[in-house]
């Protein structure tokens, strides 16, 4: 799942129309301009285990089947009467094995539901099954977790501990202890609010002005090149639509705050951030290891961005560079383009696919994959909710990458997670999946930057501008993570503070960051009212610092892939293929990596990136 800061995401159209890119990425068209010719050749066979098969099912032919709550239920409570019953090793192992097949049933339900709703918001229908498999999977909770004592006090764990590993039995042990038949109905609440969220975040933003009406990328077009005499009415019109959304949803944001603390203390954390850490310990890091890489990243490349600021204003011949100007700080941040083959969102979805093709037999037979069997929507549309993500169905072993961004760079970033999952040998239960977002967003991450070598088939003579514009969004992309977080720390910290005071912190924040700002007369960004566009603050909490983390790790692979590109991507597909039970730290020594909490990795990582575009 992607997502950049306000500028990235909400002047996505602008910066396509005027056919500059961002850089986020790399397209593929049959017809680009001086496009080379297609080197990878013919796909073999994944290395998957042996009898491994896919459903091979297309995306429409997937059936939906309404799942009934008290049977599935009543399952859960016959599997672990079952286990307590049970005479053998053999006997527990196999009915283990048993609920693992209703899992996957259930879990592929859930991910069909979640995928139709947010390809249409508006549907009636896929909504309520969405919002019914979401409190599904809530109710469901205290009749699982009765399974998992079975298993856990059964007279034959130091059998199941050797057939499914050490670290799942402890993942186990980790959610009994975690959890309190009292969260439910706190948890059904939060599920409603972060719908009731989604389904506002889906629509366009649509302002009424003057008898027509406008949407806020309208308005910011006036902003960034519009008659002189408009622009006041375009800021104000932005300030007064953000100023009344904030105060909507950022007291729905405090609410599900409210919310997660108030299950954090049931279970007798002081506060949501012991209890996440806790529950996530078996990734292999500590809250007080993420506040000192926040720490290296404000010594060691915020410094380099900051240069890179101060060029841009003496370039420029500005005292503060406007909140467009200052995401985009390279020199040549204009002279790059889309070849002139690319007109349209189609072009681009064609080209994109035609990188990937030619990237490397394993991303040719990956995409050939996904559209032989329709596991990919790319459009934006009426109603799509906005953002992207790649999900899996773990029961028809096959993956699906959703987008709403009509982007080169969220496409290769997206199909990095698809390449995981498809390569991923499948696990006998579903808890072995113990890997986190750390290590699943580098799969997406450091795809963009090995990309390098084919971006002419998207921009031609100007790829390499791109190569460097990647490279810089990378960096940025984790100071941007480290400030969504820092931003939630202190929120969790003091759950009490205000809704002026949550704005408050974001604003000092980005101003600590980023540095000064000239928010061309929205006052509302000036007092940190935007931080409501980042979906992942409601959907997935303290999420958004494994950007950080991974992107760390994607520029590690940058660096590889500077000496030896082969080298490189064959490293990447080892990472990408590693076991499940691995944490971030074990994937990373296994395939040869650099610690990323090893303070000497991120003061290179800045000097390398200084000198690089400094170039």
């Amino acid at each position: 799942m992607k997502f950049s800061l306000r500028l990235a995401a909400l002047c996505l159209a602008v910066l396509l129309t005027l056919c500059s890119c961002t850089g986020r990425g790399a397209e593929t068209s049959s017809a680009a301009e001086g496009a080379p010719a297609s080197s990878a050749p013919s796909s073999p066979p994944s290395a998957l285990p042996e009898g491994f098969e896919r459903a091979d099912l297309s995306f429409e032919e997937m059936p939906y089947v309404h799942m009934d709550f008290d049977e599935t239920a009543a399952r859960y409570e016959n599997f672990a009467r079952r286990v307590r019953e049970a005479g053998s090793a053999e006997e527990v192992i196999g009915i283990w094995l048993e609920e693992a097949e209703l899992t996957r049933e259930y879990s592929d339900m859930q991910t069909l539901a979640m995928i139709r709703f947010n390809l249409d918001t508006s549907d009636a229908f896929w909504t309520e099954e969405y919002q019914y498999m979401q409190d599904f999977m809530t109710r469901l909770q205290s009749y699982g977790n009765s399974f998992t004592q079975a298993l856990i006090e059964s007279p034959y764990l130091a059998e199941l501990e050797e057939r499914f590993g050490a670290r799942t039995i402890q993942a186990l042990k980790i959610l009994l202890e975690n959890y309190t038949p009292e969260q439910e109905a706190l948890e059904i609440e939060e599920n409603e609010l972060i719908t009731r969220y989604v389904q506002w975040n889906s629509q366009d933003k649509v302002i009424s002005y003057g008898g027509n009406q406008y949407t806020v990328t309208d308005l910011y077009y006036v902003l960034m090149g519009g008659a002189e005499q408009d622009k006041p009415v375009a800021a104000s019109l932005v300030d007064e639509y953000y100023r009344e959304q904030n105060a909507e949803y950022g007291e729905l944001y405090r609410r599900l705050t409210a919310l997660r603390t108030e299950k954090a203390r049931l279970l007798g954390y002081e506060d949501y951030l012991d209890y996440y850490y806790a529950v996530n310990a078996q990734r292999g890091y500590s809250r007080e290891e993420i506040e000192a890489f926040r720490g290296w990243v404000k010594e060691y490349l915020v410094p380099v961005r900051e240069a890179l600021r101060q060029s841009a204003m003496e370039r420029l011949g500005a005292g503060r560079l406007t909140l467009f100007q200052n995401y985009d700080l390279l020199p040549e941040g204009e002279n790059f383009f889309y070849n002139l083959s690319i007109q349209n969102t189609d072009d681009i979805i064609e080209a994109s696919l035609r990188l990937m093709r030619e990237l490397s037999p394993e991303t040719r037979e990956l995409v050939d994959y996904l559209e032989q069997y329709q596991l990919m929507d790319l459009k934006a549309a009426n109603h799509k909710s906005d953002g992207a993500f790649t999900t899996f169905f773990y029961g028809y072993r096959e993956p699906f990458v959703f987008s709403s961004y009509e982007d080169a760079g969220t496409y290769i970033h997206e199909l990095g997670h698809a390449l995981n999952f498809y390569r991923t040998a499948p696990t006998e239960v579903m808890e072995q999946n113990l890997q986190g977002a750390d290590i699943m967003e580098i799969h997406s991450q450091s795809l963009e930057l090995l990309a390098a070598p084919k971006l002419s088939i998207l921009y031609g003579e100007t790829a390499p501008y791109v190569e460097r514009s990647n490279v810089f969004d990378m960096m940025q992309d984790i100071i941007s993570a480290c400030i969504i977080d820092e931003f939630q720390h202190e929120i969790y910290e003091n759950p009490e503070m205000t809704l002026e005071e949550y704005n408050a912190v974001y604003a000092r924040l980005q101003r600590e960051y980023l540095g000064e700002v000239d928010n061309l007369g929205i006052t509302a960004f000036d007092e940190g009212m935007d931080w409501i566009d980042v979906s992942h603050l409601f959907e997935v909490p303290l999420y958004y610092i494994e950007y950080s983390l991974s992107g760390t790790v994607a520029l590690n692979f940058w660096e590889l892939s500077r000496e030896d590109w082969d080298n490189a991507f064959a490293v990447y597909l080892e990472f990408i293929a590693s076991p499940l039970d691995q944490n971030l730290g074990e994937s990373l020594e296994a395939a040869g990596l650099r610690s990323i909490f090893e303070e000497e990795n991120i003061r290179g990582l800045g000097e390398d990136l200084r000198q690089f575009l400094a170039a």
